[in-house]
């Protein structure tokens, strides 16, 4: 029998919140969008999306919830999108999401 060999370098922790996502070309005021976070590590994040993108995206995310601890500012990620699976997860009838993977390639404050 196979056993299954965890590939993560880290575990990852559940979490829900709204992120605010735009894509590098735009500016966030002109093409600002909402993704639903469902797990994160200190390598990357897993969200929810109703819009379209592409595996090897940069996508920048605006994360206004605090993870662990109170923070004064939002914190704005980096990111390139390294997995994405269709799912069948959206209340409205005939809307498709998908579900990314997002590695973080730079952290910081915004605002």
């Amino acid at each position: 029998m196979a056993v299954f060999e965890e590939k993560r370098g880290f575990k990852r922790t559940s979490i829900e919140f709204v992120v605010s996502c735009y894509l590098p070309t735009k500016s966030p005021d002109e093409d600002q969008f909402k993704g639903y976070a469902k797990d994160i590590s200190p390598r990357g994040i897993k969200l929810i999306l109703s819009r379209g993108v592409g595996v090897g995206d940069e996508i920048m995310l605006i994360m206004e919830q605090p993870i662990v601890l109170p923070i004064l500012d939002p914190i704005l990620v980096k990111g390139r999108i390294k997995l994405l699976k269709k799912i069948d997860a959206l209340p409205r009838k005939g809307e498709e999401a998908v579900e990314i993977g997002i590695e973080f390639i730079r952290i910081s404050t915004y605002g």
